[in-house]
This record gives C-alpha cells, sequence and structure tokens, in this order.
C-alpha cells in the first residue's frame, strides 16, 4: 500500500510539473514569407549577446509556429531573412501574431542591408494588460514627451509631472517586468538630463535593490550608470588598479580594493559593476586585452552567482567576435557546378573570400582586380566570389565572365552565416588560414591593398 501510495505521489508530481511547463510558444503568419527559413533568438539585456533557439520552414500559408524553453521573461527576436521582429516572451505563454502585409520579395529596390527594417505586427486577441502592449504604450507615451519637451528643456516640474501621469495611466499593471522597466526608463532620463544627483539614483535605485538582469530597461540604465567608472571614478590609485588589471592575477585582492568604495558594498552589485567595466577596459590603450579576458574568465568559472557565469561567458564572446583565430561561422555556400554545398576544408591553402551582391554599385571593380589578384597567388591561396543575390537566377545572370582561378558560390540563402560574419553591406572580403579558419572578418579588398597584404602574409 505504501508502494503504490509513493508511486501515485510521484505520478502526480510528474503531472503537476508538466502541466507547469515553461514553454513560450509563438503562432504567427506572416504573408508573402511562404517557404521561407524563421528563426527565433533570445537577447541577453546587458551584452545584447543573441543566440538561436528555434528554426522552422515557414508553410505555403506564410504560417508557422516557434517554441522556446524559458526560465524568466526575456526580450526575443523572430528573424525572416534579414528582417526582423522583437517580442517580449513570458514562461507558459501562447503568443498569437499577424504581421502587416509586406514585400518579402529582395530584388533591386528592396535592399535588407540598406533598410534595417523591423516587421511590424498585432496579436490576434489584443490584451492590454499583455507585457508588449504595455511597453509599446509606455514607449510612445515617453517619445512624445521627448519630443515635445526636449526643444525647452525637460525642467524636475515637468519631469515629475509625467511620471505622475505614467503611474496613473498603468495603476491597472500588476506586472512587475513591466513596472520596473518604466521605473528605470524614467530613472534614466533623470540621469541624462541631470534632474537629481548621481547618489540620489544611487540611493533610489540601485541601493539595495534586487539586480534585474533580464531587464532591459534596467540592464540600459545600470550599464550607463557606471559608463566611464573604470578607471577614472576608482576609489583608489589609478596606476595601482591598471597594474592589478594587467596583471591580472589576483582577482580577490581587485574585487576587495573595489569594496572601498562605499556604493559597491554588496558583492552582487560590485561583480556585476565589474564585469561591465571589463567590457569597457578591453578596448582602452592602458590595459592588457589578454588580462581583461583572463579576468573574465576567473569570474566565469569562480563567480557564486550564476548570472554572472553566464554574463561573463556572454562578454567574453562578445568581445572575441571578430578576433583572429575564433571560428564562428561555418562556410556552406552553393557551388552550382557541384550542384551542393561547397566544402572549403577539401584545401589546405590560405582563402581569399570576396562577399558581393548585385546591388552594390563597386562590386564589379572588386571583381575585376580580384581576378589579376588570383592569377599571381593561385599555387597558395584559393579565391572565391560568394553571391549574396536573393534570387538565384539574377546570382547566376550576373555570374562574371572568363572568370578564372576564381570559384564562384551562391550564398544559399544562408543570412545566418552572413549574420555571423558581421556582413552589413557589400563588398566585403574575409580571409581563411589553411585550416579554414576566420583570421580577418574584414580583409583588404582587391583595390586597397589585397595583393600587399597577401604576399606579406605568405612571405611570414
Amino acid at each position: 500500500m505504501k508502494k503504490y501510495l509513493f508511486f501515485m505521489l510521484c505520478m502526480g508530481m510528474c503531472f503537476a510539473q508538466a502541466q507547469n511547463t515553461e514553454i513560450a510558444t509563438i503562432h504567427a503568419c506572416a504573408k508573402g514569407s511562404e517557404n521561407r527559413t524563421v528563426r527565433l533568438y533570445l537577447e541577453d539585456a546587458i551584452t545584447k549577446f543573441q543566440w538561436k533557439v528555434d528554426e522552422q520552414m515557414i508553410d505555403e500559408n506564410g504560417c508557422f509556429q516557434l517554441s522556446v524553453e524559458l526560465p524568466q521573461t526575456q526580450k526575443a527576436f523572430i528573424k525572416i531573412d534579414f528582417y526582423q521582429t522583437y517580442i517580449y516572451l513570458e514562461p507558459d505563454r501562447e503568443y498569437r501574431i499577424i504581421y502587416d502585409s509586406f514585400n518579402f520579395r529582395i530584388d533591386e529596390q528592396i535592399n535588407p542591408f540598406r533598410l534595417d527594417q523591423f516587421l511590424s505586427y498585432r496579436f490576434e486577441q489584443p490584451d492590454s494588460n499583455e507585457l508588449n502592449r504595455l511597453i509599446w504604450r509606455f514607449e510612445n507615451m515617453f517619445d512624445d514627451f521627448l519630443l515635445n519637451n526636449y526643444s525647452d528643456g525637460i525642467s524636475r516640474e515637468r519631469y515629475h509631472s509625467f511620471k505622475n501621469q505614467i503611474q496613473q495611466t498603468f495603476a491597472y499593471s500588476g506586472h512587475d517586468y513591466f513596472n520596473n522597466y518604466w521605473q528605470y526608463a524614467l530613472a534614466d532620463m533623470e540621469r541624462i538630463f541631470n534632474l537629481t544627483s548621481s547618489g540620489n539614483l544611487f540611493s533610489t535605485y540601485l541601493d539595495n535593490k534586487p539586480i534585474l538582469h533580464e531587464n532591459e530597461a534596467f540592464a540600459d540604465f545600470i550599464t550607463e550608470f557606471y559608463a566611464g567608472y573604470f578607471p577614472h571614478q576608482i576609489r583608489y590609485n589609478r596606476n595601482i588598479f591598471a597594474n592589478q588589471i594587467n596583471r591580472a592575477d589576483n582577482l580577490t585582492a581587485i574585487m576587495d580594493s573595489l569594496g572601498r568604495d562605499t556604493t559597491l558594498q554588496n558583492e552582487k552589485l560590485r561583480e556585476l559593476v565589474f564585469l561591465l567595466g571589463l567590457r569597457e577596459m578591453y578596448q582602452g590603450s592602458e590595459f592588457n586585452s589578454s588580462s581583461i579576458l583572463r579576468l573574465l574568465s576567473d569570474i566565469k568559472s569562480t563567480t557564486k552567482f550564476p548570472e554572472h557565469t553566464t554574463l561573463a561567458d556572454y562578454i567574453i564572446q562578445t568581445l572575441q567576435r571578430y578576433e583572429s583565430g575564433v571560428n564562428t561561422a561555418v562556410f556552406k555556400f552553393f557551388d552550382w557546378e557541384k550542384n551542393g554545398l561547397y566544402d572549403f576544408s577539401k584545401s589546405s591553402k590560405f582563402k581569399y573570400v570576396l562577399f558581393v551582391n548585385s546591388l552594390c554599385q563597386s562590386c564589379d571593380v572588386e571583381i575585376s582586380i580580384l581576378q589579376s589578384v588570383a592569377e599571381k597567388f593561385k599555387d597558395d591561396v584559393d579565391f572565391y566570389i560568394v553571391n549574396c543575390d536573393y534570387e538565384v537566377g539574377r546570382a547566376l545572370r550576373n555570374k562574371p565572365r572568363n572568370l578564372q582561378d576564381i570559384t564562384y558560390l551562391h550564398f544559399h540563402k544562408d543570412f545566418e552565416t552572413l549574420e555571423k560574419l558581421g556582413i552589413s553591406d557589400y563588398p566585403i572580403a574575409v580571409w581563411l588560414d589553411g585550416n579554414t579558419i576566420i583570421q580577418s572578418y574584414y580583409f583588404q579588398l582587391p583595390s586597397r591593398g589585397a595583393e600587399r597584404t597577401i604576399r606579406q602574409l605568405l612571405s611570414e
């Protein structure tokens, strides 16, 4: 009998856990997007680092479904080709949205790199207390207030009147994420227009307050509040601090020294501020970038705060995104001659890859010069042109004539790889070593010294 009761209890617990899932699901229809690929990304509020969590093919009706398991409310991006939509997702919720009519066909009149357009959408069943609609309404009020008052100056009186208006307008909302969102957005307004002292801002919004890592407005506020803190505002000798950072041999001593600042007594806040500072210091001439990475790795492996383990990892990945030797993209472009994806790893030569498209006015010139460069270095370097026209037929029509010593490929609608390479315009050149590891994301173009640089690299 006891075994039976124990079994039933376990079954009940499992059922309860199954019922209490944390899956957020998006059902959407975007007319005109049929048979394209849609991707779902989550975004870290502090670093803006994004990672893909789902990918689906849009059906013949332009509809799709995406889902992700969430531990907390988080900002997400739905990407169709290069066009995107942001949406705040909450655990255990379903979203049914309809995109406004949009011409997804990328042709001579539509260049996604230059439009950088967000796709607008609406909810099938609008709910005034839904998080996205709350934020949209607040942002409209916020923008209108700035537009109507910026030229005359935002006084304390006008600001407090606006704050009261916000409180009254959204008094019905019991949504914690949103209530924190608007408060920290207004706190940032106070900071920008010097409506109160930094001491008052700290005591009101940070001192003994929860650290809301995934709240967008909190993340923006604390990032800007401590911008420039290192090394200019630390409470002890700057030279000693710089030496501590560049030695990177005693994280505990650094954290203890930072604790001299009475506003950084809270251990978790102090570590968060230091993480933000390391990200800034990485670009500073007085700090060794390798030491910064070592300290970030130390925090990642030793911190007692799980959020900071993740945050340190995102910062490291963000800082190193375009570093030589950090391979974040898989080359998988289409070869017409082979009628399949080209295998870049089959050759042990260096590789020069030029990305072009028909909307690029200077691409033809670069291709022409590249042919002469390829003829000189073909024994040591493989040369490629990757055409990024969406329409395959146009890419074929635009294939250069008498193309020798260069392999002509198509990007195969692989927008994800283009994003990882940071390609936002054309032409762009990428340099790979013999192991197909990216050595330069923005290599010299043929007309801007590529031949000289390639000769130098080969001599080394």
